[in-house]
C-alpha cells in the first residue's frame, strides 16, 4: 500500500472487531435462552449450538489476535499494515466453517419441510456450500503462504471475491425456498395466517442481512484499497450464528401469537427445531334421539388431523 489511511484501516479493523464482539455477547445472550427456554430439544440440536458458540468462541480469539499483531506488536510502523497476522487466515477459515454449519442447518430443515423434489432443490445449496467453504480455507492458506495483503490481492482477488459470492448466491437460494414454502403453508392454513407471516419476515430479514453483508464485504474488497472489508468480514460469521439462535428462539413467541389468536378450539400450533406443525381438528357431536328415559345420550367425537410443517 504505497499510503496508508489510519482511519480506514486501523480505525476499520477497531470498528469491525469491537461490533463483532458486540454481536458475539448478543449471540452468548440467545444461547443461554435458548439452554433455558428449550431443555426438550433433542441432544443433537443441542450439540450443534454448542459447536457453534465454540467456534465463535474461536472466532473472537482469531480476531483480537491479529488486532493484538498490528496494534501492539507492529506498533509504530504503519508500513506493517501490509503483512498478513496468523490470527486473520484464522478467523477466515473459521468463518467459512461457520458459514457451512448454518447453510447446512437450513438445508436439512428445507430437506424436511419439502414433500417433493427436496433432493433437486437441497442439493445445490450443500454444494454451493461446500464449494464456498472450500475457498474460505483455500484463502486461509494463500493469506498464510503470502504473508502480505498486497500480493495476496494481486494474486488472488478472484478466490476471495468468489468465496464471498457464493456465501451470497446460497443466502438468496435459501431465503427464496423457505419463503416459497412459508407461502404455501400460508395459502394451506389462512386461520394461521399472521404466525406464517411473522415467519416469512423472519426469514426474510436473516436472509437479507447475510447476504447484504457477504456483498458490502465484496464491494469493499474489490474497489477499495483499504481494510473496510476485513472490518465487514469480522461481522459475518456472528450475522450467521445469530440468524440460526433466532430462528430457534422465535418458537416461543409464535407459540403464544397463536395461543392468543386461536382460543376456540380450531387450530392449533405445535413448534419444535423442524418446524412448525398446524393442527386442524374438528369435532362432530351426534346425539341420539332419547325415546326412553333409559336411553342415554351419546357423544362421538372425530379427529381429523392435518399437517403442514413450516420452518421455525
Amino acid at each position: 500500500m504505497a499510503t496508508i489511511s489510519i482511519g480506514t484501516n486501523y480505525g476499520a479493523l477497531l470498528l469491525g472487531a469491537l461490533c463483532s464482539s458486540l454481536l458475539s455477547g448478543v449471540l452468548f445472550m440467545q444461547c443461554f435462552i435458548y439452554g433455558r427456554m428449550y431443555r426438550r430439544d433433542p441432544v443433537g440440536m443441542k450439540i450443534f449450538i454448542g459447536l457453534i458458540w465454540l467456534l465463535d468462541t474461536l472466532h473472537n480469539v482469531s480476531v483480537w489476535a491479529g488486532l493484538w499483531s498490528w496494534f501492539v506488536v507492529d506498533f509504530g510502523a504503519p508500513e506493517r499494515i501490509d503483512s498478513i497476522p496468523k490470527g486473520i487466515p484464522l478467523s477466515v477459515s473459521v468463518t467459512g466453517v461457520l458459514t457451512l454449519l448454518v447453510h447446512g442447518f437450513f438445508a436439512y430443515r428445507i430437506y424436511n419441510l419439502l414433500s417433493k423434489y427436496r433432493l433437486l432443490v437441497t442439493i445445490p445449496i450443500v454444494v454451493l456450500a461446500l464449494l464456498r467453504v472450500g475457498f474460505a480455507l483455500t484463502t486461509a492458506h494463500l493469506m498464510l503462504k503470502d504473508r502480505s495483503l498486497a500480493v495476496f490481492k494481486d494474486h488472488h482477488t478472484w478466490i476471495f471475491s468468489l468465496g464471498l459470492g457464493l456465501s451470497s448466491g446460497v443466502d438468496i437460494l435459501i431465503t427464496i425456498t423457505m419463503m416459497a414454502i412459508l407461502h404455501g403453508s400460508r395459502s394451506s392454513s389462512l386461520s394461521l395466517d399472521t404466525v406464517i407471516r411473522s415467519l416469512i419476515l423472519y426469514t426474510l430479514e436473516n436472509g437479507a442481512l447475510t447476504t447484504a453483508a457477504t456483498i458490502v464485504s465484496m464491494i469493499c474488497w474489490l474497489v477499495m484499497d483499504n481494510l473496510i472489508f476485513l472490518a465487514l468480514h469480522f461481522i459475518i460469521a456472528k450475522l450467521y450464528a445469530n440468524s440460526v439462535l433466532a430462528m430457534l428462539n422465535c418458537r416461543r413467541a409464535l407459540r403464544r401469537q397463536s395461543g392468543s389468536e386461536h382460543t376456540d378450539g380450531g387450530n392449533d400450533l405445535a413448534l419444535s427445531p423442524g418446524g412448525v406443525v398446524i393442527f386442524n381438528k374438528t369435532k362432530m357431536h351426534h346425539h341420539h334421539p332419547s325415546h326412553h328415559k333409559s336411553h342415554t345420550a351419546m357423544e362421538v367425537n372425530v379427529e381429523r388431523s392435518v399437517e403442514f410443517r413450516v420452518e421455525a
